[in-house]
């Protein structure tokens, strides 16, 4: 509904020579409209088309079922798969993998009541490559967040029972890349607490964050900091003292991570949307509440960062303009400063992107999650070019370095040419933000011949000039 957008403004993404007809903008709800439906990951495959992963519960049978949906980039649905009812069990989180399938996290209910953690994984197509569950012998785990570490093993993050005090406990495991088990951990504390999210680093150090109860009765987003094999380095509890929690995180493009949640302030009880920026050190950088409404609960699901240091982020908030409960789309500087606000939704019920990407092939973003239509919770999918949203890819915009691309897809090598004489500094980063390379340069070739099929970010410095490209590795 474009009149749902706020008045806008300009935004900038990376262009890639990939070329094929591009939305402006779309909303489209799906799903079966006797089941509630609602989508929490997403990811663009190298055709551009885009697949999401769905929880539909049935009205009438009280079963939920995973599904996968496939949509074009128009937001034409060209096909959804139902996987197998197994007891009951949920997806949290969908990644694509470093092989060009897709891994799944969540949690199935047993026979016996128990839960247990559950990974599976596909090709793009839905058909299932393997699928195991964990779970510790008459105990409840869930596995909800998710990573790759550079060679592909797998780490998920979720909550096991708490053995040294009430409720349950941050629970971490490894698995190889066919999902068998290298190990397990849980990090307990007095009160409950469990992790959303997952980050693996570049040196195979692992960040894990979630909430976790206090003594206080509040709860508060905290971080724990492991090496690769699971050793519990540092453990931070953010300082804020409202009752506040996370949803995500992002590696960002220089290392640092950011969390995205919700907390009350000190005049509202109710959550409004906040993100707190920490080195790998655990140093806090910033931590910002951003406006929210005193008569309902207002929260941050997931974060992106379409050019480095610009980041947009995404749940929900109350609309100013429906006075209803909208998906929420939010402008940050590399400072935490709120830069622009959007609203998507319709003008009842309460709507929330539980995550985003980039648009690889584009200038804008996709994002997932859930509307309701006609008292039914139904999937949500958004595509906005973000024309309006205003940025620059450049530090300084008067000083341009003229560098252009070939082959773009590339293979084995990435050749570019500049203006430019002398060394350049190169920084690349993978799509989730993870470092890859960073060196200076002579000469005008890169080689993309170990990397990995996939979207990457390139940034070029050389003096005052700082220039952004994005470009694609096939193989």
């Amino acid at each position: 509904m474009m009149n749902k957008l706020l008045p806008l403004i300009y935004y900038c993404f990376f262009c890639t020579t990939i070329s094929f007809s591009q939305p402006v903008y779309f909303e489209k709800v799906f799903g079966d409209s006797t089941d509630y439906c609602s989508a929490v990951s997403l990811t663009q495959l190298v055709s551009g088309n885009i697949v999401v992963a769905t929880n539909n519960l049935s009205v009438s049978s009280s079963t939920n079922q995973i599904k996968l949906f496939k949509f074009d980039v128009f937001g034409n649905e060209l096909m959804h798969v139902d996987f197998p009812i197994v007891d009951y069990q949920t997806v949290n989180k969908m990644k694509p993998t470093p092989d060009g399938n897709l891994l799944f996290a969540g949690v199935v209910t047993l026979s016996t009541g128990v839960t247990d953690g559950l990974l599976f994984k596909t090709d793009t197509a839905g058909n299932i490559i393997w699928r195991t569950t964990y779970g510790r012998t008459l105990t409840d785990e869930s596995l909800q967040g998710l990573d790759f570490i550079s060679t592909g093993e797998i780490v998920s993050s979720g909550y096991t029972i708490n053995a040294g005090g009430s409720g349950h406990s941050f629970y971490l495991i490894k698995t190889d890349t066919a999902g068998n088990m290298l190990w397990d951990m849980d990090y307990s504390s007095a009160n409950n607490s469990l992790s959303d999210a997952v980050v693996a680093l570049a040196n195979g150090d692992l960040l894990i964050s979630g909430d976790r109860h206090l003594a206080n009765n509040n709860y508060t987003a905290t971080i724990i900091h492991t090496d690769s094999v699971g050793n519990l380095t540092w453990d931070l509890e953010l300082p804020n003292p409202y009752n506040n929690g996370c949803k995500n995180d992002l590696l960002t493009s220089n290392g640092d991570v950011i969390i995205v949640g919700e907390s009350a302030t000190a005049t509202s009880f109710s959550f409004d949307p906040a993100i707190t920026r920490i080195d790998t050190a655990g140093t806090i950088q910033w931590s910002t509440i951003y406006n929210g409404s005193a008569i309902s609960t207002d929260a941050l699901f997931d974060v992106i960062e379409p050019i480095p240091e610009n980041f947009l982020t995404t749940g929900y908030a109350l609309n100013p303009n429906t006075n209803s409960a909208d998906v929420v789309l939010i402008r940050i500087d590399s400072a935490g400063n709120e830069l622009a606000r959007v609203y998507f939704g319709d003008s009842v019920g309460v709507d929330i992107g539980y995550a985003m990407m980039n648009n690889l092939f584009g200038s804008g973003c996709y994002i997932a999650g859930t509307t309701v239509r006609n008292s039914i919770n139904r999937g949500y999918l958004i595509y906005t070019g973000l024309q309006g949203i205003q940025t620059a890819i450049s530090t300084n915009q008067n000083e341009k370095a003229d560098f252009k691309f070939f082959p773009n897809p590339c293979n084995e090598r990435l050749i570019f040419t500049s203006s430019i004489v002398g060394k350049i500094e190169i920084t690349i980063t993978d799509f989730a933000g993870r470092l890859i390379e960073k060196k200076w340069i002579n000469d005008r070739t890169i080689s993309t011949a170990l990397l990995p099929e996939g979207m990457y970010f390139a940034t070029f410095k050389h003096e005052k000039i700082v220039s952004h490209r994005s470009f694609v590795v096939t193989h």
